[in-house]
């Protein structure tokens, strides 16, 4: 869901000229795409959104998970990660023509 009051916010307040609504960002390469269910910062349902322009992502929602998930289930965002580092390979240390991660902020 997008918010455009929350998205105009945001872009006042940080550099994001590496991403713009409506661009196109499909991206084949392994992708991770992590959530926490009780995320009440940008919610979880954002992430969903994100899986038609990354056409090989993992997402994983983790329940009992916030914003701040890596901290919150250290044991099961490593295993996701290391599996995501598996599946990339050396691909991440090859140079690319645009930033391979970008953060989208969503309010349902």
């Amino acid at each position: 869901m997008w918010d455009a009051g929350q998205a105009s916010r945001i872009n006042s307040a940080f550099d994001f000229s590496f991403y713009t609504k409506g661009e196109a960002t499909d991206f084949d390469g392994p992708s991770l795409i992590v959530a926490g269910r009780q995320d009440s910062v940008s919610g979880y349902l954002g992430a969903v959104d994100l899986l038609p322009e990354f056409t090989r992502a993992t997402l994983a929602v983790l329940d009992t998970a916030g914003h701040g998930l890596a901290w919150e289930r250290p044991e099961a965002f490593n295993a996701l990660f290391r599996d995501w580092l598996d599946r990339a390979g050396n691909r991440f240390l090859e140079p690319i023509d645009r930033p391979a991660l970008y953060i989208q902020q969503v309010t349902h």
